[in-house]
């Protein structure tokens, strides 16, 4: 990305050796090029990722296999992965909420139970552009969003 400075020199070179009998003002032709210049690169800027941990357990009285068919139906994308534990990291992408917000990654484990299972979230990252995500209380904010929008949804 940097990489593309490296051709500015260069077109302030060009720019001024353009006789000024064929622009009449440099100024505007300046200008406007600097705010062509200013939307190309900030339109390609990704919205910064909002992430935290979680750790918190939820009791659940259905089995593992009922609790993972009813987050399927969510509107997200369920994949499972080995965590460092040696037992599965279930992550859930790309999660549509109200407003057409998305939260990015939910990871949670799911322990079978004899009679419920246990679903512990482990981390949840959106957008910041999710509303009211300030870095002081994001904690306790993200843990709302993940209860709101998975655990309120499966119960």
């Amino acid at each position: 990305m940097l990489l593309a400075l490296v051709i500015l020199p260069f077109s302030y070179k060009y720019l001024a050796t353009i006789p000024s009998s064929t622009v009449s003002n440099k100024k505007p032709a300046i200008n406007i090029f600097a705010m062509v210049c200013f939307i190309c690169l900030t339109s390609t800027t990704l919205a910064p990722n909002f992430a935290g941990e979680i750790n918190k357990s939820y009791k659940f009285k259905i089995s593992k296999a009922n609790l993972l068919r009813e987050i399927e139906e969510l509107n997200g994308e369920l994949t499972t992965e080995l965590s460092d534990r040696g037992d599965s990291l279930y992550v859930l992408r790309n999660l549509i909420v109200e407003n057409d917000s998305i939260i990015k990654k939910v990871t949670f484990r799911i322990e079978d139970k004899n009679d419920h299972s246990v679903l512990t979230l482990k981390g949840i990252e959106t957008f910041r552009s999710y509303p009211a995500f300030l870095s002081w209380g994001a904690k306790r904010r993200l843990q709302r969003v993940g209860e709101k929008y998975l655990i309120e949804e499966i119960k």
